[in-house]
This record gives structure tokens, sequence and C-alpha cells, in this order.
């Protein structure tokens, strides 16, 4: 026999948290960054924490091997600025930073806890513009790029820091996604110039921004030989400003109608609350066998805006010169109709599993569409799924939940199986789906069986 348990062991007592808006910042504008101090239960407390700004300074010497040269770089931090800075316990500290530099940044926050340990978070901030700056990196010709944020949305501006130290490169710049969608040749007074993209709306969901550099010979011997570095981001753009609003509204109100009952109703398709002209596809399921394969309602937006791969290769002669949801529960529980309609009603019979299918309906003006079927003899419940997509590129999808019954039903309950001289106790379970109470009364007759009254 035995017994085990997680325990969580905290450290410290106090926890530091630190947020900056965007990891790529230019030279001369203030950024925030966010402060909090946080208990291990993850209550804000209050605090006092020393906040320290640096810079990464380089200073590189070259060694000549033959005819070969080779850079050599020492790195050290440049306090930019440190101050206190008091943490209330009832909101985030918002602090303001002002680089003055292009070139990579630190922002630390220290404190001790209650007793006495030490407590630190940092964040790593880039910083581009006009001036000087040696970004970390190698001596190969791949190098990396750094997008500011992690997602975008339309009309954003992306700042990339491509990490190479050449001088005065000119940039080749393409926006590529299963090909390239776009490209700009751009000329560099440094590399810490970094590269600003404004975010397009035909980004969505994602493209890959490409930066080839390339410096041609700026002295003599072989650290001054032209020098290629190339590198690419990905950059993920929000695409829910494409969803289109799909909804299924049936006439009269109530999701409910009888076996061989008109069931009628409209779609209205908008987006962001107004009209949408589009082709609607509608169809009507058994909802019973959609839970059982859990299916749920498509929605082309995950098709159509999943990530793309970069479907792009890139190769360069220069260093030869000088890389389904849940489904909606509960079905109606299935009813049986006796072989004889002697009390003048329709015998069922139509029992489909998909109720109804058009491929292919379009909105007016008003974005709206009406439909109709026949409802069928199914006494169960059937999902009405509308797909929708407009010229623009947008789509969505609703749905809608009907139920076909009937004013009674009587569900038998027998046993799975029966031999020749068992006795078994039998019965019918009523469903009245009427507003009305009222007794019922219950006829059995029973064929090659004997009944006990």
């Amino acid at each position: 026999m035995g017994k085990s348990t997680v325990v969580t062991a905290h450290e410290t007592s106090l926890y530091l948290g630190m947020h900056a808006n965007e990891s790529v910042q230019t030279v001369g504008t203030a950024f925030g960054v966010d402060l909090v101090a946080l208990q291990p239960d993850g209550t804000r407390t209050k605090a006092k924490v020393h906040l320290v700004f640096t810079r990464t300074v380089r200073s590189c010497t070259w060694s000549e091997v033959g005819a070969r040269s080779y850079q050599h770089c020492d790195a050290a931090d440049k306090t930019i600025l440190e101050r206190d800075v008091e943490l209330a316990a009832t909101a985030t500290q918002v602090e303001r930073l002002v680089p003055t530099e292009p070139g990579e940044y630190v922002v630390r926050a220290e404190t001790t806890d209650t007793r006495g340990k030490p407590v630190a978070v940092a964040s790593s901030i880039w910083v581009i513009g006009k001036g000087e700056a040696y970004w970390s990196g190698d001596e190969g010709a791949r190098m990396t790029v750094i997008a500011s944020r992690p997602s975008y949305k339309p009309g954003d501006t992306a700042r990339l820091v491509a990490q190479a130290n050449l001088v005065k490169p000119t940039a080749l710049i393409t926006i590529e996604r299963d090909g390239i969608l776009e490209a700009r040749v751009k000329q560099l007074g440094s590399a810490s110039e970094g590269v600003e993209l404004a975010i397009a709306d035909a980004w969505a969901p994602n493209v890959f921004a490409s930066i080839a550099l390339v410096s041609g010979r700026h002295g003599v011997g072989d650290r001054h030989r032209p020098r290629f570095k190339m590198g690419m981001v990905e950059l993920k753009v929000a695409s829910a400003h494409k969803q289109l609003d799909v909804a299924i509204v049936l006439d009269g109100g109530r999701g409910i109608v009888r076996p061989g009952d008109k069931v009628s109703g409209t779609i209205k398709v908008t987006h962001r609350g107004a009209p949408v002209k589009a082709e609607v596809s509608l169809s009507a399921a058994d909802e019973g066998i959609l839970q059982l394969i859990a299916y749920q309602t498509p929605n082309p937006m995950k098709t159509f805006y999943a990530s793309y791969g970069l479907g792009v290769d890139s190769a360069t002669t220069w260093n030869r010169v000088a890389r389904l949801a849940d489904p909606e529960g509960g079905d109606a529980d299935e009813g049986g109709d006796s072989e004889r309609a002697s009390d003048g009603q329709r015998v069922r019979s139509n029992f489909v599993a998909s109720a109804y299918w058009a491929p292919l309906l379009v909105t007016n003006a008003r974005g709206e569409i009406a439909f109709a079927f026949t409802a069928p003899d199914n006494l169960t419940a059937f999902r009405l799924m509308a797909v929708a997509a407009d010229a623009g590129d947008r789509f969505g999808a609703g749905e809608q939940r009907l139920v076909v019954n009937k004013p009674l039903m009587a569900a038998p309950a027998l046993p799975r199986f029966l031999r020749t001289g068992d006795t078994a106790s039998v019965g019918v379970v009523i469903h009245n789906t009427t507003d009305a109470a009222g007794p019922a009364t219950v006829t059995a007759r029973a064929v090659g069986a004997a009944l006990d009254s």
C-alpha cells in the first residue's frame, strides 16, 4: 500500500512580474514597462524594487590568420538608468523608459522577500534607429530576425531587428507565404536601423518576413570583404475581422415541429452588424448521428485562415563570390408508430439522417435568405448548419436545433433479448410533448407471446 501527494514549495514568499508592450522599440521614443508584485497565492502585494536599465556594449578586436581575419568581441553592461520604485498592492506600476541609442537592452527589477531572499525579474529589449549598435551573432551567413510582437492586427506596424553587423547594408525585404507576396529594397545607414513593416489585411493569418543584407567591400583586407546575411521571422496576423455572423431563425419562433410539417425560416448573414451578400449552404442532419461521430458544424475560417507554411526556397551565389466543439446534448427519445393508422393519422415512413441540403443559397441586400423544407418522420433532433462565404474572403457559420416530435409518443421498455419460456416484465414510456397534462390509456398486444393482465 502506498500514497503520494504533490506539494508546491515556493522558494520565495514574493514574485515579481514584468511586461513590456513590445520587445522592439525605437530610439528616442518612450515605452512602458508594467511591474507587479505577487504573493504565492496570486494576490497582489506591495513591494519596493530597484529598477535597472542597462545597454549591452561590445568591444571587438580583429586578428589575422594568414589571409583570413577573425573578430573577437567582449560584452559589458552599461547602466543607463536605475531607481527605486514602490509597487502598490492595488494597481500595476508603469515605468516609462527612453532609450537614446540603438542596441540590446535589459530591464531588470530586484528586491528581497520577507526572509531576505533575493527576487528578480528581467526582460530583453531591442532598440532600432539611427546610430551604431553591435548585435549578437556569428560569422555565418544566417542571422536572427526579431519581431516586436508575437502577433499583429491589420494596420499595426511590425518592427524587426536584423541581427547582423554590416556596414551600410542594402536590404532585400520580401514578404513570403507559399510564394512571394511583396518585395522591396531599402538602403540602410547601418544594420541598427532595423525594418518597419505596415501589416496588411491580406497577410492574415500569417506571413514570413525575409531580410537579406548585403554589404560591399569598404576597405583593404579580409576584414573589409563583402558580406552577406539572411534571416526570416514569422509574423502572425489576426483574422478575426474576417469572421461572418450567421444566424438561423425558424418561423414561429419554436424549434419543434411534427412529422410531415413544413419547416421554414430565414438565414441572416452580417458582419459587425451590417448585412452581407453571401453564398450560404444549409443542411439539416440528425443530431443523434452527429453526436455519435462528434461532428461539429464546419467553420471555413479554420480552413481558409489556418497558418500557412513558407513554401519558398531562397538561394544565393554571394558566398561563392567573396540557407472539431462539443455537439449539443440531448436527443428526444425515439418513439414508434403502430403498424396500422386506426386513428386516421399518417403512418410515418420517411426516416432520413439528412433532412435537407441546399448547397448554394445567396442572401439579398439585407443579408437574408429564406428556406423551407418538409420535416421527416424521424422523432429526433436535427441540427441546422449554415456555412457562409462572401466575395471579400470572409467566412462564418451558424447552427440551430430543430426537434421533430408528436404530441404523444410511446417508447417500449423491453429486454434486449428473450429465450423460449422466459418470463419478463415489460413496459412502455409515454412522452407528452404538449403543455397540457392528462391521463393516458395504453393498450398492448403481443404476437407469439402471452400477456398477463
